[in-house]
């Protein structure tokens, strides 16, 4: 029984271990700087300070660098993986309400009303 016992606490330790070092990974990410546009070939310069994220190049569209892209980014209700901004819609000609989730210190996913509308990569320096 007491095998048992031992065994269910290491489980229990390993578990919340696990999920804490996962909240420390992404909170201790560095949004600023310069990510890659998966779908085009474009890279997005994010700035957490001026809660900005602009067109840093954009291969097909070198007219766009330099566009605020995304404005009014911040921190969802402080949470490291969820921020909150609006976005340009080129179709309405006014920015929109955007949440971006950051799953890894690598990866960020862009929704616009629920649904995945931009994925980014962190660029290698």
């Amino acid at each position: 029984m007491r095998h048992i016992v031992s065994f269910f606490t290491f489980l229990t330790i390993a578990f919340i271990s696990f999920h804490s070092t996962a909240d420390i990974q992404v909170s201790d990410c560095e949004l600023s700087g310069l990510w890659k546009h998966l779908d085009k070939e474009a890279v997005l310069n994010i700035d957490t300070t001026s809660g900005e994220v602009t067109v840093h190049s954009h291969k097909t569209n070198p007219s766009a660098e330099g566009l605020v892209i995304i404005k009014g980014l911040q921190a969802r209700n402080n949470e490291p993986e969820h921020w909150l901004g609006n976005i340009y819609d080129a179709a309405s000609n006014s920015f929109v309400p955007v949440t971006l989730n950051v799953s890894s210190c690598q990866h960020i996913e862009v929704f616009k009303k629920g649904k995945r509308i931009l994925t980014l990569n962190k660029k290698s320096s």
